[in-house]
């Protein structure tokens, strides 16, 4: 659990510096998330999760990965997750 939780400190540390930088454009900081992210869920055999970054208030980062339900394959929404961190 200890190892996991760093990982996902470390994935969430990445983001928030990536999305705070001066630029606009931050579609190769969010896919190397993406991928980040996605192998952990992989790695850990989770059936879904999601992940949202939020800096001052402001949403920065926000997706899902996974299932909510692997029977009926529903997506993970993180607008509708609601585990905090």
């Amino acid at each position: 659990m200890k190892n996991t939780t760093l990982t996902l400190l470390a994935l969430l540390t990445v983001l928030a510096t990536a999305c705070t930088s001066p630029q606009k454009d931050y579609s190769a900081q969010t896919a190397k998330a993406d991928s980040l992210i996605q192998a952990f869920v992989d790695s850990k055999d989770l059936p879904g999760m999601s992940v949202s970054v939020a800096k001052d208030g402001e949403l920065i980062y926000s997706k899902g990965f996974g299932y909510s339900d692997i029977t009926s394959q529903t997506p993970v929404d993180p607008a509708t997750s609601n585990s905090e961190l």
